[in-house]
């Protein structure tokens, strides 16, 4: 390109090429998942569960649930903002023994 006698527009494409890279690589990503941990020794407090994590989540996913006599264990993936309030509020739900949030670092779901 160069010895043709085009310096001046590879020049000017190298330039609008690296200042869209920079603008690129100044827009926001989708914030990750992260991982909601609950063991409650309730059964029947899944739909209590779903109520409040409505309230401070737009996407949420269940990811597993684990069931024995006396116990409920259940891993919910949610993106949230306030997760402080969110830990508080599941954990004030009666019957819920611990409530934790993780930082999921695996794969992203959209």
């Amino acid at each position: 390109i160069c010895g043709a006698g085009f310096a001046e527009i590879a020049i000017i494409i190298s330039v609008f090429l690296t200042i869209g890279i920079f603008l690129l690589d100044r827009i926001p990503v989708v914030r990750a998942s992260q991982l909601l941990v609950i063991s409650a020794s309730d059964h029947n407090i899944e739909d209590e569960l779903v109520v409040i994590i409505k309230k401070f989540c737009k996407h949420y996913k269940i990811k597993s649930r684990n069931l024995s006599e006396d116990n409920l264990d259940i891993i919910i993936e949610v993106r949230v903002k306030n997760d402080g309030k969110l830990v508080k509020s599941v954990f004030n739900l009666a019957g819920i023994k611990t409530a934790s949030l993780l930082t999921h670092d695996g794969e992203v779901s959209f």
